[in-house]
């Protein structure tokens, strides 16, 4: 598996959040809750049309606020529209590629990514990572999607 450290500029994501656990249940009801309420299709027209699943708000405990929603432009027209809009501030990124069916190469990318963090000579930061889902069938086992994991430079 190859990972490329990325910089990415501020950007706006909007949608649905809810506070989770890693691996929870209520991560694909909220997608579904998303896509059936007629909110997606809404953001896919104020934004990129890049979907993303956002963790962040995260602690020592094993929660953390989850967002499934899109990348946008309009930020207005986005809470118009009913959504909650996450700002996310410039950071870099470790864009590690995940292959297979979701949420297994979600699963599979995330236990590769200590490990790929260390070889880079980089440490996880604070900033949200997320779940950059590309187009295609999320079951099949060619599907590839991205995780996007905030890091800096060790500094000695």
């Amino acid at each position: 598996m190859k990972a490329n450290v990325v910089h990415k500029k501020a950007f706006n994501v909007a949608g649905l959040s809810i506070l989770a656990i890693p691996s929870d249940p209520k991560i694909p009801e909220l997608w579904d809750k998303l896509m059936t309420s007629g909110l997606f299709k809404k953001l896919t027209k104020v934004g990129k049309g890049e979907s993303l699943g956002v963790c962040y708000g995260k602690s020592k405990e094993p929660r953390f606020r989850y967002m499934a929603g899109l990348e946008v432009d309009n930020i207005v027209h986005a809470m118009e529209a009913g959504a909650e809009v996450l700002h996310v501030s410039a950071a870099d990124y470790l864009v590690v590629p995940c292959k297979g069916p979701v949420p297994k190469c979600i699963h599979d990318g995330y236990k590769n990514a200590e490990k790929l963090i260390a070889e880079a000579g980089l440490r996880s930061s604070l900033s949200p990572d997320f779940e950059n889902y590309l187009p295609g069938d999320m079951n099949a086992p060619d599907y590839k999607m991205e995780l996007w994991l905030p890091v800096e430079k060790i500094v000695a």
